[in-house]
């Protein structure tokens, strides 16, 4: 009798230096490792020696480079996390085995039929924990410059943020999450929902795709896009501290933070790992 096969290794592309994968990246890459699918993460000219693998992109990537990793017998994933329109693969479509899709706006809309394709919601940045803003004190900031938009340093009494909110997330209680209008409203994956959840923080944000999804139709802190409505739904926001709207958003930021932890994200990686392993052996 044959023995099974070993689990094919996974790649995650990232753009930037070797070495330097983003940090929820490099968390991922661990934690898969350690439940038996031994992972890395490395740039695209790092990949000239791999064969065999699961090679998982981001979804603007290029026909040339998918087509260069097929050849090498690897299977080619795109994750719609990388890009806020979705993939862009003009004739490429057929370069690739699957799809890891952020909301199921994104999956409703870009997946293909003969893809093997799943929804997995973006994990919390790791080490991330409850805020330590004092008892009746409102703290607001916005983490990244994509995160807020057009509204970057604009907005009166938020802190605006561009670098690893691990360094500051703990000094607020309520986080500001904006988006461009058009299709990165829409297709924009939920990682300010899970980082809120996960510091215990009240979220401010538009109604994009995930959020929604996550939070649901009637929580209490949407806004549109212009100035004023931003800064009339902070203003609710820090009128509510303590009251009910602000412990309904925090009840249903735990149940959408319970959909997306590292722990999660890690089973539905693996399942969807597996899945690919069927569907595409033997090479």
């Amino acid at each position: 009798m044959n023995s099974p096969a070993a689990p094919r290794q996974v790649v995650f592309v990232h753009e930037g230096v070797p070495g330097e994968a983003p940090p929820r990246l490099v968390a991922l890459t661990e934690a898969l490792s350690r439940r038996g699918r031994t992972s890395r993460a490395g740039t695209a000219g790092e990949l000239r020696s791999v064969r065999g693998a699961i090679v998982v992109f981001a979804s603007d990537v290029g026909a040339g480079r998918l087509l260069r990793a097929r050849l090498a017998g690897n299977r080619t994933l795109i994750d719609v996390r990388g890009s806020a329109a979705g993939p862009r693969l003009p004739g490429g479509a057929r370069l690739v085995d699957g799809a890891i899709f952020r909301n199921r706006r994104q999956q409703k809309d870009l997946d293909r039929p003969r893809w093997t394709s799943c929804l997995i919601y973006d994990e919390p940045e790791p080490g991330l924990g409850p805020n330590g803003v004092a008892t009746g004190e409102f703290r607001v900031a916005c983490f990244g410059a994509s995160a807020a938009g057009g509204h970057f340093g604009k907005l009166r009494g938020v802190a605006f943020i561009d670098s690893h909110p691990l360094r500051h997330a703990g000094q607020f209680n309520c986080h500001l999450s904006l988006r461009v209008p058009g299709p990165a409203e829409l297709y924009e994956p939920g990682g300010e929902v899970a980082n809120a959840a996960a510091c215990g923080a009240v979220l401010v944000t538009m109604r994009d795709a995930a959020a929604v999804e996550l939070l649901g139709e009637d929580y209490p802190f949407y806004c549109t896009g212009e100035r004023a409505a931003i800064e009339e739904t902070i203003r609710r926001a820090r009128e509510a501290r303590g009251k009910a709207p602000w412990k309904k958003a925090l009840a249903l930021l735990r149940e959408a933070g319970a959909k997306s932890t590292l722990e999660r994200v890690v089973e539905q990686h693996l399942e969807h790992f597996a899945a690919i392993d069927r569907a595409t052996s033997p090479l």
